[in-house]
């Protein structure tokens, strides 16, 4: 459980993934992590069993997921107790795009080391690095 801080985004596009270390400044060296319920893992995982271990995204899944399709995927499985907000997020993004998980990368520019600090998320923000940051508090969306 615990609260996550990840660069979130939909897997719709195959290019998803370059997009957003390109708006990061990161090398493109680690797939994302897939959020999702355990029950919608074991559909897009089937192999999936452990955070720590990778798994191929099921066959059906590709078409819409396509940022993710051909790479193993760790997984993050998310609990409504454990991680409200999160959880809330993706049944949002279910409702509207009726994909059940997010993917997420570490917040993190270049080589920098991990941003935590609140003043690191609104650098994020105002930078155009991300479009939205979510907390327990509120939602803040980047100007123009």
């Amino acid at each position: 459980g615990g609260m996550t801080r990840a660069i979130l985004f939909a897997g719709g596009d195959a290019e998803a993934v370059a997009m957003v270390n390109a708006r990061l400044d990161r090398p493109a060296f680690l797939p994302p992590v897939l959020y999702a319920s355990r029950e919608a893992l074991t559909d897009l995982l089937p192999a999936w069993r452990d955070p720590a271990v990778a798994a191929a995204l099921a066959p059906r899944w590709a078409p819409q997921l396509p940022a993710v399709a051909r790479h193993p995927l760790r997984a993050e499985p998310v609990e409504a107790g454990q991680q409200p907000v999160l959880h809330g997020l993706l049944e949002a993004y279910k409702s509207l795009s009726w994909l059940p998980a997010l993917l997420g990368l570490p917040m993190q520019i270049g080589s920098e080391p991990a941003l935590d600090a609140p003043s690191d998320l609104l650098r994020l923000l105002r930078d155009g690095r991300v479009d939205y940051i979510v907390t327990d508090q509120a939602v803040w969306e980047r100007g123009p």
